[in-house]
């Protein structure tokens, strides 16, 4: 078996308010460029829709990063 030179490492964000959170990633080789992950709404994860990613979008930008999950 050969070995691997290179391997990926990730943070991953949540941005919340009140019950609503939205979960992104963000590759450290790419620190510019993070992913949407998935909403979290109540709890509960599920895909996120294209209206949502607007939301998430406008709340990184007045809320900021609340918690970044290690």
């Amino acid at each position: 078996m050969g070995g691997y030179t290179y391997y990926y490492e990730s943070d991953v964000y949540r941005f919340c308010e009140d019950d609503v959170c939205f979960v992104a990633r963000s590759h450290t080789d790419e620190p510019d460029e993070a992913s949407w992950m998935r909403a979290e709404i109540q709890g509960n994860a599920r895909v996120i829709n294209e209206k949502e990613l607007v939301i998430a979008a406008f709340s990184v930008m007045t809320i900021g990063v609340i918690a970044p999950i290690e």
